[in-house]
């Protein structure tokens, strides 16, 4: 996850969240149920130490580019 983190901030992007199955979205959110975990790389990252099995060694996630400023 912390590459994902650090890739997202070196090319402007937002994270959007993974792609995952029902069952491993209610998995993490019966760990973390605050309103915005579900997009927290780092809240991830502690889910995936917990369940190494989750991801099979392959990310499925959305971004977005980051909306400009006003200036």
């Amino acid at each position: 996850m912390r590459e994902i983190k650090t890739f997202l901030a070196a090319n402007d992007l937002q994270f959007g969240g993974l792609i995952l199955d029902m069952a491993t979205t209610q998995r993490f959110l019966a760990r973390f149920p605050e309103p915005d975990a579900l997009l927290d790389l780092d809240r991830w990252q502690a889910f995936e130490i917990l369940a190494p099995e989750t991801f099979a060694a392959m990310y499925r996630f959305t971004v977005r580019k980051q909306a400009s400023r006003p200036i």
